[in-house]
């Protein structure tokens, strides 16, 4: 005896889907101001201990690079950790994709 067919089986592999093509959006758009907050840094950094000798200039260099390499999976992790629910991935589809509603209606009458 085959188990009840679920109606609801296309839809939540197509929001899984979703979820996950968004999550890598959202990665992607917080390399960019991670790197570039991370490199100013650096050159600020490097900058400073020309004017006042902190220390040597490549020992400054390496450590705003490393700081930078941290803050890099730092945010990698951080968007990828943040998962909106399922209705929420509805809602956002159907903004995107000027649907009216009717994927997070579909969803929510499916449940």
């Amino acid at each position: 005896m085959q188990p009840p067919n679920n109606p609801a089986k296309p839809l939540t592999t197509a929001l899984q889907d979703a979820d996950r093509r968004l999550r890598l959006q959202k990665m992607l758009r917080l390399v960019v101001p991670t790197l570039a907050i991370g490199l100013l840094a650096t050159l600020l950094l490097t900058l400073l201990g020309r004017f006042y000798p902190l220390a040597f200039p490549i020992v400054l260099l390496a450590a705003g690079l490393g700081v930078t390499l941290l803050g890099l999976p730092a945010s990698l992790l951080y968007g990828w950790s943040r998962s909106p629910s399922p209705p929420a991935i509805a809602r956002l589809l159907d903004h995107r994709l000027n649907l009216d509603e009717r994927l997070s209606t579909t969803m929510e009458l499916s449940t």
